[in-house]
């Protein structure tokens, strides 16, 4: 079950394994955190994009992926080791010990970060273009049942049908942490136009019980789709414009609580001390 609307984001942001949180923010309202805040591996992959605009948006999303993960953490933000897992996902390192998951998907200025605990979880956002040539590249790379699908739609309904099954694809391969190394014909999610469950995957047939997808609403030119490992309540948080409702400041210490009770690790947050496009998969 998934709030249909994101709520302004809360004094408290708590973290227990029955929840997924997606935080949810505008790019270029964001853009106030130094940019020593990133990782020197970082910084070296902003400096190779061309244009200055997706620039800023990389780092304006990872500045406040640090922000959050530091927040729960007990970190400041540029203290946080994000490293490469498998085929290159990026994850929490080792020496956090923390059962902390995340995955952050940005389409121009619209960026969600999700956050779960002991579970992967993958997300994706895009905007509908209309440029995009849906039949054609529907019938090139989706799975059969898929293409027929979307094919068999008017074109009013096609465009966003395919790109709710893009997202719900993408969703599930990040959070399998596959990159950009599986064929997106290998599996099949259905129905194609509001896609809810994988229907078959050959790269795991386990996965058809594994996984759970969750198409979401957006604004109005954007659709986004979160894939969860085992079934999950799903809250949608919106992140307030400036860094400072969520933390102090990147030097202090923030107020975390974490405990166990009755079995249920839960943190929580104190916020006043707190492929993009189709052609990247991380």
């Amino acid at each position: 079950m998934a709030w249909r609307r994101p709520q302004p984001f809360p004094r408290h942001l708590e973290l227990d394994p029955h929840h997924v949180e997606l935080v949810e923010f505008d790019l270029a309202r964001t853009s106030d955190e130094p940019f020593d805040v990133l990782s020197a591996a970082e910084r070296a992959r902003a400096d190779r994009f061309g244009r200055d605009v997706h620039r800023e948006r990389f780092i304006a999303g990872r500045c406040m992926l640090r922000v959050l993960l530091g927040g729960l953490l007990r970190l400041a933000p540029r203290d946080v080791v994000i490293r490469a897992g498998r085929n290159g996902k990026p994850e929490l390192a080792r020496e956090h010990a923390s059962p902390l998951r995340f995955n952050l998907s940005h389409s121009e200025d619209r960026a969600i970060v999700a956050l779960a605990l002991g579970r992967e979880v993958g997300v994706d956002v895009e905007r509908v273009r209309r440029t995009v040539d849906a039949g054609d590249i529907a019938l090139r790379f989706f799975a059969p049942g898929e293409s027929t699908a979307l094919l068999g739609l008017p074109e009013p309904r096609r465009h966003e049908a395919f790109f709710r099954c893009w997202t719900c694809k993408e969703s599930y391969l990040k959070a399998r942490g596959d990159g950009l190394l599986v064929r997106l014909d290998a599996f099949e999610v259905e129905p194609a136009e509001h896609p809810t469950r994988l229907r078959w995957s050959s790269l795991d047939a386990a996965d058809v019980a594994r996984w759970r997808m969750n198409p979401l609403d957006l604004d109005a030119g954007y659709v986004a789709a979160l894939t969860i490992e085992g079934a999950s309540h799903i809250r949608r948080w919106s992140a307030p414009a400036r860094r400072e409702q969520l933390a102090s400041g990147t030097e202090s210490r923030h107020d975390i609580a974490s405990a166990r009770e009755g079995g249920v690790a839960q943190l929580s947050l104190e916020p006043a001390t707190v492929r993009r496009g189709i052609i990247t998969r991380w």
